[in-house]
């Protein structure tokens, strides 16, 4: 059964060692925001807004949040700062993924 002194444990059962958390991958996570609206997840499509933290919205989005909060309470001071943006494509750049 153990521990009647028979059994001498060593160092690797006594101490537990601290895993280390996993890393995130910066380009996942860059490529995430850069294509998905920050309110609702959703990949971005024009009109196109942004704070002035650089946060990327859609604006249909925004309105919506902005409606419920209003309703809610009358403070939206954060949604008032927003911009739109006048995006145009780029038509030079290729897609590494596509074939």
């Amino acid at each position: 059964m153990g521990g009647d002194g028979g059994s001498i444990p060593t160092r690797d059962e006594l101490v537990k060692v601290k895993k280390e958390p996993e890393k995130k991958n910066r380009d996942q996570d860059m490529v995430g925001k850069w294509q998905h609206c920050a309110l609702s997840g959703q990949p971005l499509a024009k009109p196109i807004m942004s704070c002035r933290l650089g946060r990327l919205y859609n604006k249909r989005s925004c309105y919506k949040i902005t409606y419920s909060i209003k309703a809610l309470s009358h403070t939206s001071k954060n949604f008032q700062i927003l911009v739109e943006l006048n995006l145009t494509d780029n038509l030079t750049y290729k897609n590494e993924n596509s074939c």
